[in-house]
Formats: C-alpha cells, sequence, structure tokens
C-alpha cells in the first residue's frame, strides 16, 4: 500500500512527484451553528495538482446547488498515492467510515457541464455551452472559462448553472 495518510500541510516531496500524487480530500462547509464543527458535504479523490479546480465536485448536482450561494469552502487532503485507483479506493472506504455518508455523495449525480443547462445574463436559458456559443456567436471553451473561474466575462455575457434552487 503506498497510500500515505496525512494532513495537507505536511505534503512533502519533489515538483515531478507531486504532480504524479493522486489525493483523497473533503469539502467541507459551515455547519451554521457556532457549537459545531464543520460538516464533510463531499469526499473525492483527484490528481493533487488539481485539487483546488474543483471539477468533479462542480459536475456533481447537490455540491453544485450547496455552493451556487457564495459559501466558505474547507478543503481538507486526507492522503495521498502515486496509484490513480488506490485513491479512489481509499475515497470509498473513507466515505464509508463516516458517522454519515456526506451529503454530496449521497443524494448528488454526475453533472457533464457541456450538457447542463445555462442561464445567461441576457435572461435567456440554454440547453448547454455549445447552443449559447452558437447563438450569442462566442466561444464554447471562453464559456468553459468563465464557468470554471478563468474569466470574468464572455464578451460581455455571465453565464450560470441552472440547478433546482437556481431556477
Amino acid at each position: 500500500m503506498t497510500m500515505k495518510t496525512q494532513p495537507a500541510a505536511t505534503i512533502i516531496g519533489t515538483a515531478r512527484t507531486m504532480r504524479d500524487q493522486w489525493c483523497v480530500y473533503e469539502h467541507m462547509v459551515d455547519s451554521g451553528d457556532p457549537l459545531k464543527p464543520p460538516q464533510i458535504i463531499y469526499i473525492g479523490a483527484c490528481k493533487l495538482a488539481e485539487v483546488f479546480d474543483m471539477r468533479d465536485a462542480q459536475n456533481n448536482s447537490d455540491w453544485t446547488e450547496i455552493m451556487v450561494v457564495d459559501r466558505p469552502l474547507i478543503i481538507n487532503i486526507v492522503a495521498t498515492t502515486p496509484d490513480a485507483r488506490e485513491a479512489v479506493r481509499y475515497a470509498v472506504d473513507h466515505i464509508a467510515r463516516q458517522p454519515q455518508t456526506p451529503r454530496c455523495n449521497l443524494h448528488g449525480y454526475n453533472l457533464h457541464g457541456q450538457q447542463r443547462r445555462l442561464r445567461c445574463s441576457n435572461g435567456t436559458e440554454y440547453a448547454n455551452q455549445s447552443e449559447a456559443a452558437r447563438l450569442l456567436n462566442v466561444s464554447q471553451g471562453a464559456i468553459s472559462r468563465h464557468l470554471k473561474g478563468h474569466l470574468s466575462t464572455v464578451k460581455g455575457y455571465t453565464f450560470t448553472y441552472v440547478t433546482r434552487t437556481a431556477r
């Protein structure tokens, strides 16, 4: 077993080995009660270098609904390994060890970004990124980068994913 459990502050390695590492992580949000600790809402596994991109979490329907309101998010790296399969197995085991299955792992389903409905700042909803790009004469890649937070606007437009709470 090459899995190393560790808090995020103690990850040690070379630039090359860090690039190839996978991690198991937790996403936590404030419980709303000052006497209770933050709640784990999602446990996942991804490349260590991509943990702050949150790609897999953003494709989770329940996570998207929780985070539609700009809530503070705590990311805790639980373990690292050079083996992707080992990271996924460990994440599944880590979920099973929780007193309650994290909300997004229990209720969320995978949303594929390019096939999700979008709402544009012009008030129109589009079936997906491709349709919005075609009808607005903008780049689909630019829309994707905007939705990931890399661009503030796309030719003056802003986009959000349509969720049950954002309808």
